[in-house]
């Protein structure tokens, strides 16, 4: 499975298509990275009508590998090399909560886990 980075979609287009990939996950970008196993302030949020551009680092016509078996911090970390400080939440009940005592679960596991 694949990703595209392109600078011209928009932060909402992005996790759209994450979702599409993981329907139980989401992800959000913010303005600073963080540590494994660490959150993000929701100050730090990305408005996700803005694009991917402003945060690139690459050509913009980039696509990341994603794999179900690749665990959450895996996957943050290889955002990250492209300028994109991401974190993932999933869906528990009517919330979504930050994966950060999960960060070592695959993708996978975190999106078929039910609480």
């Amino acid at each position: 499975m694949k990703l595209a980075l392109n600078k011209d979609q928009t932060i909402g287009d992005f996790r759209e298509q994450f979702n599409q990939l993981f329907p139980r996950l989401s992800i959000q970008l913010f303005t600073q990275p963080h540590g494994v196993g660490e959150g993000s302030p929701a100050a730090e949020k990305v408005d996700e009508s803005r694009k991917l551009a402003e945060w690139l680092t690459d050509s913009g016509h980039e696509n990341v590998e994603v794999d179900g078996s690749m665990s959450v911090a895996e996957l943050e970390a290889e955002l990250e090399k492209h300028g994109l400080h991401a974190q993932v939440f999933r869906k528990s009940g009517n919330l979504w909560l930050e994966t950060t005592r999960t960060d070592s679960w695959s993708l996978e596991k975190v999106n078929n886990e039910t609480y």
